[in-house]
């Protein structure tokens, strides 16, 4: 009986410590940073809201987001800065989306048209997240044209 009591200890002991270990390294902080240039070709103004989804099954959170308008020019850069601390115990990756609204061609309304750049899967282990990203709203057209220092000298982008 005692032996049977005692292996149950150590056995919720094991689990705890596995689960706090789990806890523990979801807890790093992930700094985004996204930048870029925005361009409607089209007559100005013309307005848009960047915004940085951490997609989910359920519910999609807002990591970050820009919005700006522009009035005379036909493009605009546009830096989005926001950080996140973990995406959920036991899931070590964040499910990276950019999703652009805007009204670039479209009569003065409230309508807004988007279109989104999936940037896959990113360890919640990795200290950063950077991405330089160029959108074309005349083309509806999006392409990343630059990654993190650590990422390029690595040679190879990791997922």
């Amino acid at each position: 009986m005692r032996l049977g009591f005692v292996l149950l200890v150590y056995i919720v002991g094991m689990s705890a410590a596995s689960v706090s270990s789990i806890i523990q390294y979801d807890q790093i902080q992930t700094d985004f940073n996204i930048t870029g240039t925005i361009k409607c070709q089209n007559a100005p103004p013309w307005c848009y809201t960047v915004q940085l989804l951490e997609l989910d099954s359920t519910l999609n959170d807002v990591i970050g987001s820009v919005s700006g308008c522009e009035i005379t020019n036909p493009s605009q850069d546009f830096l989005l800065e926001d950080w996140q601390l973990f995406d959920g115990v036991f899931d070590g990756n964040f499910e990276l989306e950019l999703l652009i609204k805007h009204d670039c061609g479209l009569e003065i309304t409230n309508e807004k048209q988007s279109l989104s750049l999936s940037f896959g899967h990113f360890s919640t282990a990795r200290p950063s997240f950077e991405r330089i990203v160029e959108i074309d709203l005349s083309k509806n057209t999006t392409k990343i044209i630059g990654y993190s220092d650590w990422e390029r000298r690595l040679g190879k982008i990791p997922h």
